[in-house]
Parts: structure tokens; sequence; C-alpha cells
């Protein structure tokens, strides 16, 4: 199954938030057992983590460099992790941005 997430009202235009566009369309791949959802070119402000609770889900972008996605809180903050993985989590974050 393929969709693209502007059809679950997704803008990609930096402001709107679409954070719910792509969890429903993460979760409508996901209960039908797998696939892809397709993010344009755009740049999408996401307040809040993308629920990837599927196995066989994959979000592919239009390109490395025309597809953003901005999460405007810490990826740290959407996860109940150990303290040891969000210094980890933020050490790779910092080595991503250098």
């Amino acid at each position: 199954m393929t969709v693209n997430v502007t059809r679950f009202g997704a803008v990609g235009d930096g402001t709107t938030d679409d954070v719910a566009a792509f969890n429903d369309a993460v979760r409508t791949v996901g209960e039908q057992g797998g696939g892809v959802v397709l993010v344009p070119a755009g740049t999408y402000h996401l307040s809040g983590p993308v629920w990837m609770h599927w196995s066989n889900v994959v979000l592919r972008g239009a390109s490395r460099s025309s597809t953003v996605l901005h999460f405007s809180r810490p990826l740290k903050d959407g996860y109940r992790v150990t303290a040891r993985a969000v210094r980890d989590l933020d050490e790779a974050q910092r080595r991503h941005r250098s």
C-alpha cells in the first residue's frame, strides 16, 4: 500500500502543524500490513512524535534536500527511554547537525 501524506491533510509549508496528518497516514498504512507513506517536497512542521508502531511502514521523501521534517521538540520528548539512550540520541543529533 502506498499513500501520500498530503491526502491526510499535510501541507508542508513549514508553518502548519502536520503531525496529525503524518500519524493518520502511518496508522492507515500500518493497519493494512505495511507500505509507503510518500512525503512530497516541502518543510513539514511536526509538533510531536510521528508514531511508528507498525512494522513495514516507510516514510519516503522526494529527496534528501527537498523534503524536510522539522520537529519543534527534541525527539527524546516523544519517547520513554533510559537516560543513556537519551544521551546517545542527543549526541547523534549533534553529529548530524555538524
